[in-house]
Parts: C-alpha cells; sequence; structure tokens
C-alpha cells in the first residue's frame, strides 16, 4: 500500500469543500469541508467553552448543549453553502444562522453530512470516474 497516494487528501478540498448531493435523489447539493479542518476546530473549541459555562450556571441541560455544540462547528467549518433547498414552497438560503436551524431540525442532515466529511472519498486527490468528479467537485474560489 503507497499510503500517500492510497490515503492522500487534496487539503484545499479540505478546507473550501467539494458540492455533493448526499446521495437524498433531489436537485439539492451541498457543500461540505472535511470534518476536523481547522476552522471546524476552532469553532469545536469556542463552542464547548462557551456551553461549559452555560452547563456550569446550569443555562442549559447537558444534550441540549451537545447538540448546540456539534451544529455550530458543523456551520462554522462543515457545512459551507447549499443549493436548491425550499423551505415552506420558498427558497431557503444558504446562511450560518439557517445552517444551525436545518442542522438542528433535521438530524438525518446533521448525520449525512457529518459522515460525509468524515469520509476520505470526497477530499481524494483524484476521482477517476465522470460521475464522481461532478459530484464532489471543488468550490470554485471568491476569485472566480
Amino acid at each position: 500500500m503507497d499510503i500517500f497516494k492510497d490515503l492522500g487528501t487534496d487539503e484545499k478540498k479540505e478546507l473550501e469543500g467539494v458540492w455533493t448531493d448526499l446521495d437524498l435523489d433531489s436537485d439539492a447539493r451541498f457543500l461540505i469541508a472535511a470534518l476536523g479542518n481547522p476552522r471546524y476546530m476552532d469553532a469545536l473549541q469556542t463552542l464547548r467553552r462557551e456551553y461549559r459555562e452555560k452547563l456550569v450556571a446550569g443555562g442549559v441541560d447537558e444534550m441540549t448543549a451537545r447538540i448546540e455544540v456539534e451544529c455550530g462547528a458543523i456551520a462554522d467549518g462543515v457545512l459551507l453553502g447549499w443549493e436548491g433547498l425550499e423551505r415552506n414552497g420558498k427558497t431557503y438560503e444558504y446562511s450560518r444562522a439557517n445552517a444551525v436551524e436545518l442542522l438542528r431540525q433535521v438530524p438525518v442532515i446533521r448525520r449525512l453530512i457529518r459522515s460525509h466529511a468524515a469520509s476520505l472519498t470526497p477530499f481524494r486527490y483524484d476521482i477517476e470516474d465522470d460521475a464522481g468528479a461532478q459530484k464532489n467537485s471543488v468550490a470554485p474560489s471568491a476569485g472566480n
């Protein structure tokens, strides 16, 4: 096994994200960065500290704190955008607040995003088949 060839990932894809449909069989697409990227880790640390203080003060229960930390950290560092989502028949625009709301209120989406972000496959250097290249395409740079 060539460890770097077989398991190497593209750091740009890990940080900037790749577009995927999460196999939801719809037109919706999600821009997902790798779990464990620096932006996610910073958010996780900050939110854990914030909610630890709330737990000590008795302002929140432990399960609520866990969910809020997870949703906030994923919204800050993993779920970077989406296209094609609607809510009550209207376009559901991406924003951090909407991402947190979606992750909190639709736990299956949170699990799918977390699972996708933890996978090696979307962030590999080369995706050989055309369908995979389109499903896991790198997000366009802000300057493009």
